[in-house]
């Protein structure tokens, strides 16, 4: 059971709707490990953070907990369009969501 009405029922239609416009479908493999891929869809902030092209070497995504087994943690690899980012940081909220943050993991960074 949720622990507030934002929470219950507001964060769950919130996400919804945010899917449609800015959902990425992308590909998580747990601990760096290819072989627990899974296709999994979060939301990719565009434009986050100091960088001038999005996205750049680092990227924020929002990740919904119960889509994957287990909370999202450093170690965990997101592939996106071929390019896979390193899970660098996790900040878990409250509503069952986490704020992550992605690491280009290219030998060199390539604008894109």
């Amino acid at each position: 059971m949720a622990t507030n009405p934002f929470i219950g029922v507001h964060v769950p239609m919130l996400w919804e709707s945010l899917v449609p416009v800015f959902g990425r479908e992308v590909e998580y493999w747990l601990d760096n490990d290819p072989l627990t891929a899974q296709p999994l869809i979060l939301i990719w902030k565009e434009g986050a953070a100091d960088e001038q092209v999005s996205p750049g070497r680092y990227s924020h995504a929002l990740i919904r907990n119960a889509d994957l087994p287990r909370q999202p943690k450093k170690g965990d690899v997101v592939v996106k369009d071929a390019i896979e980012y390193d899970v660098v940081n996790v900040d878990a909220y409250a509503n069952q969501c986490c704020n992550v943050i992605l690491q280009d993991r290219s030998g060199e960074f390539r604008r894109r």
